[in-house]
Formats: structure tokens, C-alpha cells, sequence
């Protein structure tokens, strides 16, 4: 099967598409899916956030940002299916894709769409505005593998059999797209995946997965190797034990995350040149409400120290702090309390 549909197989998608959207009504879908004309500007701000090559086409595009960059989001492509999210970032050609079954969607405002692959290796297509439904996008996603399929079947019929090519050395492949790699490539120069150079390490008394540097198991604290570490360096606490503890105080968090930074420098820049804090979505999504919902404290503190109306309310009245709440992020909730957030307000 072919990496990469060509002019006739994207049509037939495209066809697909435009019958699935007429019959169910492209509101149900999504009001941030772009299909046919794509804004330039936000097409262009997709691509080049998520990696897509000059001669790849670009089908439908997803937008899952609040303020409408499309820097992060879901673009399905004559390549295959690019994923950009503060919580994934992957990319998936048709040749791979097929190897994939598709899980139940879950979640009420992160959406979650589960991939798991014939041997474990598990994707997740996220909408974390909650603004899509990933069951028509996977009915997408499955058709577009069909029509690869079909187009690969049809290719081994009208081909005549050729003789087997001679024997020769082995390259290494990429993972991610089976493009051929240097001997010493760190990153495919196709798809930009990492080259795993080694194989991966675990811990020997608890089975955890370590970094190839690690010199202790950050879970159980043995030192690589079996040994266990010396009397005056302490294991660093499993880490089911340390969420207890700060599910009981409801007020100690993780240290913010490289894409949680990122997000924070973005949205430092975009009230720096006088943007709109608590600018809605179609559906009413807030920043508040998205940060609140992926329990991203330091970004909650900025947008309320900025002004940002911690009532407000969505279309189906939904507030930031039901959704805190919801997702269980009890620092949050604590900081929209102490913000004067309505505590009685309900979802409808």
C-alpha cells in the first residue's frame, strides 16, 4: 500500500466527504473543520506547525485552538493524518494507518479518539475543545484508508509479475514512513521522526521505561544496573503516592510542561499586542475554560490576573470551573474559587 494517495484517490475522499457533510450537516461535525477552501492564512499556519511537506496535499483541516491560529489541531492529507496537541504530537501515513483499530471516542470536552496498532503502539486523536466529532472524523480517516486499499489492489492486478530484485545490504527504514536512513540519521529527513538508536532500557526490579542516560528508576528508585541507591540519595516517591498527595492538598502541581510553557509565552505575546481575553468560540469555549479543562494552572493565573471573566459561560452554560472540577484539577478549581467564581452555576 501506498504512503501518499494520488490525484484520483484525494478526489474520491473529497467526494466522500462532501456526501458524509450534506447528509449529516457540517454543523454537526465542526464549525472549526475546513474542507474544500481552506483560509490561506490558516492553512498556512497548520502546515508549517505541523511539518507538511511542499508536495503534500492538505484535505481537511481541523482547528483546535481557541483564538483560530490552526497551529494545533488535525490535517488529513494525501501523506496521511498529522496530530498537533498540547497533549500528542504524531503523524501517521496511509501505509500505517491500516495497521491501526479504532477505539470508542471519550470524553465530554477533551475529546479522545484511541489508535492501537496490531503490535500495542497506541495514538490518540484529542480535541481538546471538545469542538469536532471525532466519530464522523474517524469515519473519515477509515475511508481514506479504503480508497488506499482499493487503489493498491487494483495496481497488483494490472502490474505483470516481475522477476524478484537481487539480494543487497539492508538499509535501515524509518519507522514512522519506511523512508531509507543514513547509517548515523538522527531524524528522518522525510517525515522528521526520531531515530531510535538504541534499543529502549527498563528497570530491572519494577519494569519502568528509562531515559538511555538514567542512572536511577524515577519510579521505584533502583539503580541501573539492579542496584539500589546509596543510603544518602532518596528514591524519588512512586508516582501513584505523590498524585495522592496532591489530589489531598489541592494545591501542588507538576512543573509545567515544555508545551504548557510554549502556550503561556503565546498567550504573553497575545495580550502584549491587546488581544481579547475572554473572546469565545462558535460554541463559547473560552481561554479559561480550555486552560481549566487540561488542568494548565500557571496559564489560568495569567488569564485571571489579565481580566478574564471566570463566569462566563459556554452555549450549554458550562463554566471553567465545572470543568476543573470535572477533570478533577483541584489547584485549578482553587484558583478560580479564590477568583470568585460562581460555585453554584451547573452545566445544562
Amino acid at each position: 500500500m501506498s504512503n501518499r494517495m494520488n490525484e484520483a484517490q484525494i478526489k474520491k475522499l473529497a467526494e466522500l466527504i462532501t456526501g458524509l457533510l450534506q447528509d449529516l450537516g457540517k454543523e454537526k461535525f465542526s464549525d472549526a473543520a475546513f474542507f474544500g477552501v481552506i483560509p490561506a492564512k490558516k492553512l498556512g499556519q497548520a502546515k508549517l506547525a505541523m511539518g507538511v511537506q511542499n508536495d503534500e496535499q492538505v484535505i481537511l483541516l481541523y482547528d483546535d485552538t481557541v483564538f483560530g491560529s490552526a497551529k494545533e489541531g488535525i490535517l488529513i492529507t494525501s501523506w496521511g493524518v498529522r496530530q498537533k496537541s498540547i497533549d500528542s504530537t504524531w503523524n501517521l501515513p496511509w501505509n500505517r494507518l491500516q495497521e491501526f483499530t479504532f477505539g470508542n471516542v471519550k470524553g465530554v470536552l477533551n475529546k479522545q479518539l484511541p489508535l492501537i496498532s496490531k503490535d500495542g503502539e497506541e495514538k490518540t486523536l484529542y480535541s481538546t475543545s471538545g469542538s469536532i466529532d471525532l466519530n464522523i472524523l474517524k469515519k473519515i480517516i477509515q475511508d481514506g484508508i479504503e480508497i488506499c486499499l482499493a487503489g493498491e489492489e487494483n495496481a497488483i492486478a494490472k502490474k505483470p509479475a516481475a522477476k524478484p530484485p537481487a539480494q543487497s545490504a539492508a538499509k535501515p527504514g524509518c519507522a514512522q514512513c519506511g523512508a531509507a536512513l543514513a547509517a548515523d540519521a538522527l531524524f528522518c529527513p522525510k517525515c522528521g521522526a526520531k531515530v531510535q538508536a538504541e534499543e529502549a532500557a527498563f528497570c530491572s526490579k519494577c519494569g519502568n521505561k528509562l531515559k538511555a542516560d538514567a542512572k536511577f528508576c524515577p519510579k521505584c528508585g533502583t539503580k541501573t544496573g539492579g542496584e539500589e541507591p546509596p543510603a544518602n540519595e532518596t528514591p524519588a516517591p512512586p508516582a501513584q503516592t505523590r498524585q495522592k498527595a496532591i489530589a489531598a492538598s489541592g494545591t501542588e502541581r507538576s512543573p509545567v510542561s515544555p508545551e504548557e510553557a510554549k502556550a503561556l509565552a503565546n498567550l504573553k505575546q497575545f495580550l502584549a499586542e491587546g488581544g481579547d481575553v475572554n473572546k469565545k468560540a462558535e460554541n463559547g469555549l473560552t481561554a479559561l475554560m480550555a486552560a481549566a479543562a487540561n488542568g494548565c494552572g500557571e496559564i489560568v493565573k495569567l488569564l485571571i490576573e489579565a481580566g478574564a471573566d471566570v463566569n462566563a459561560e459556554m452555549n450549554d452554560g458550562s463554566t471553567a470551573l465545572i470543568f476543573a472540577a470535572h477533570e478533577k484539577h483541584n489547584d485549578v478549581v482553587q484558583l478560580l474559587i479564590k477568583a470568585d467564581a460562581d460555585t453554584s452555576a451547573q452545566e445544562e
